[in-house]
């Protein structure tokens, strides 16, 4: 099992209606959720913003704007990291194009 990197990201998407884009994860937490990450190996949260819309959604980011970030004691599915359990989140407001996509549910 990996252990915890501590740094994660979200991305909210809405739609032109200002419907937010929301799915039931499946895994540890589960519960409605953007798409969201750890940052791990992306290089910066930007990277894994951008990353994590590709690879959850099918959608290709083509703008994100920061609007919140912190750290929270959330807890999640990786052994716990060097800072305990929780992370330092940063959290983007998204446009995004491309049709919608989800990928099945993998653990990781």
């Amino acid at each position: 099992m990996k252990s915890c990197d501590n740094t994660s990201v979200g991305v909210i998407i809405t739609d032109h209606q200002g419907r937010y884009l929301m799915f039931d994860r499946a895994t540890f937490p589960v519960g409605a959720a953007p798409a969201a990450g750890h940052i791990d190996h992306h290089g910066g949260a930007e990277a894994a913003g951008r990353a994590e819309v590709e690879e959850e959604l099918g959608l290709t980011v083509t703008s994100l704007t920061p609007v919140t970030g912190g750290w929270r004691d959330n807890p999640c599915r990786r052994r716990p990291g060097a800072r305990g359990t929780g992370h330092g989140w940063t959290v983007y407001q998204a446009t995004v194009t491309g049709d919608l996509t989800p990928r099945a549910c993998v653990m990781s």
